[in-house]
């Protein structure tokens, strides 16, 4: 009984401290979410801009070379 007393007390030190840190983990996670979030915005802007260019080049040759 003691042994089980004992595996209690610890198993709920242990999610009080899950507890605690929780909130902190949340603000990172948000954190990385934002960042994500705007690299992904990045690349879209990159890749459309590449698009472009290349959608562009040939008119662009054909005034240049005629």
């Amino acid at each position: 009984m003691g042994d089980m007393y004992k595996e209690l007390q610890r198993q709920g030190k242990v999610n009080d401290q899950l507890a605690q840190a929780l909130p902190g983990i949340l603000a990172k996670l948000d954190d990385h979410e934002k960042q994500i979030r705007w690299l992904r915005e990045r690349a879209g802007w990159a890749f459309g801009a590449v698009g472009v260019v290349v959608a562009v080049m040939p008119w662009i040759q054909n005034l240049v070379l005629a």
